[in-house]
């Protein structure tokens, strides 16, 4: 649940930037033309930074924390 919390809340904030749903393109129907997206560089760093501040806030939420 923190993994998909963070990064629903990271898609909010890039789809801002978008013209699709970063959310819905990352898990398009493979082959689909929103998944086609992700082989630009317009939804595949949004789509990598999400997935990393989702990872950053499930780590986080173990109790590890940078020095």
């Amino acid at each position: 649940p923190v993994f998909a919390e963070a990064f629903d809340a990271a898609c909010v904030c890039l789809d801002k930037g978008l013209e699709r749903s970063l959310r819905e393109v990352v898990f398009a129907e493979p082959g689909s033309a929103e998944a086609v997206l992700l082989e630009g560089t317009g939804y595949a760093q949004p789509a990598l930074f999400a997935v990393e501040t989702a990872l950053f806030r499930l780590v986080e939420s173990w109790g590890v924390r940078p020095d």
